[in-house]
């Protein structure tokens, strides 16, 4: 009997979350702009915004933990409507799963640039004192710049997965139909300008790109689940 179960359930709405969680992220996590004035205007503008890097970590960690099971529905849904010499359904889930690694690395990374601040003992970590002057902290002003522009970095390309997931998702809609046809435009586009963002040397715009693609077909797969296909069996990718 064909394993066409996984089409059915709710987890499709948890990449809505999980796209916006990284959209919040990127506008609380992403505010210190000054490293054109200094590692210490950077550490002083940080130590100002703890608490909404803080909120933004702890955002960041959730949207990873609803795309991982985002990933797994979304791996059995192409691979009970695939045929089963199909590679795509493992192609597609495993660019998820990277991101998801990539993504506890980045927001991991954002996570140590909070320990690095001052802060008033609600959290773990903090060994300075907020009154402290900058260059009396404990950590260098150096540090925190550089950890911050590392985290937001690893941040952005941590979605280069999915973005890379939405190419392989546009290949199984337009060869196999396993999804109505607008998603497969709407995923090949991503995946098109994900990679002309890789050629020009930008790809950390896949922090835009990724959480979109996450949203919209969260909302796709949510509100009319297709049907699953007949396979053929034996049929290749």
């Amino acid at each position: 009997m064909d394993r066409d179960v996984s089409y059915r359930g709710r987890w499709p709405l948890l990449a809505i979350p999980a796209g916006i969680f990284a959209f919040a992220v990127l506008i609380l996590g992403s505010t210190v702009m000054s490293f054109d004035e200094g590692s210490i205007t950077v550490a002083e503008d940080l130590g100002e915004q703890r608490t909404q890097l803080v909120v933004a970590q702890a955002m960041g960690f959730a949207s990873v933990a609803l795309l991982l099971v985002f990933s797994v529905g979304f791996y059995r849904l192409l691979q009970a409507r695939l045929p089963q010499a199909s590679m795509l359904s493992m192609v597609a889930g495993a660019a998820l799963i990277a991101s998801v690694g990539a993504g506890i690395v980045g927001y991991g990374s954002l996570a140590s640039v909070t320990d690095t601040l001052p802060g008033d003992r609600l959290y773990f970590f903090e060994g300075d004192d907020p009154n402290e002057p900058v260059l009396e902290q404990e950590f260098p002003p150096e540090v925190k710049s550089t950890l911050y522009w590392d985290a937001t970095n690893a941040i952005c390309y941590s979605w280069v997965g999915v973005c890379a997931a939405a190419a392989a998702t546009a290949v199984a809609v337009f060869k196999h139909r396993v999804l109505p046809t607008w998603t497969g435009y709407f995923s090949a586009a991503i995946g098109i300008l994900m990679t002309l963002f890789v050629a020009v040397g930008l790809p950390f715009g896949a922090v835009f790109w990724g959480p979109l693609w996450l949203i919209v077909m969260g909302v796709a797969l949510a509100v009319r689940m297709p049907e699953p296909a007949p396979r053929a069996r034996m049929a290749a990718a």
